[in-house]
């Protein structure tokens, strides 16, 4: 599984809400043995959640000379 796309609006950061999010996500896939997502290189924030998550760097790819992804993934 990919997830493609989640924001979390600045005057919801640090309430759980993210958190909450991701978990109602796996749990709606339980049979999905690998996660996976990028995130900015510079997104330190996101980087910590992920970790916290159970999420993994396995790669980084460069788009532009200014944007790198870190990719992200979790092995259930």
């Amino acid at each position: 599984m990919h997830l493609d796309k989640l924001f979390n609006h600045e005057d919801y950061q640090s309430k759980g809400i993210g958190t909450s999010s991701m978990q109602f996500i796996e749990q709606q896939f339980p049979n999905v043995s690998i996660r996976t997502l990028y995130t900015p290189h510079l997104s330190f924030r996101n980087h910590d959640f992920y970790d916290k998550l159970g999420y993994e760097k396995v790669k980084e790819v460069q788009l532009t000379s200014k944007l790198k992804l870190f990719k992200f993934q979790k092995q259930v």
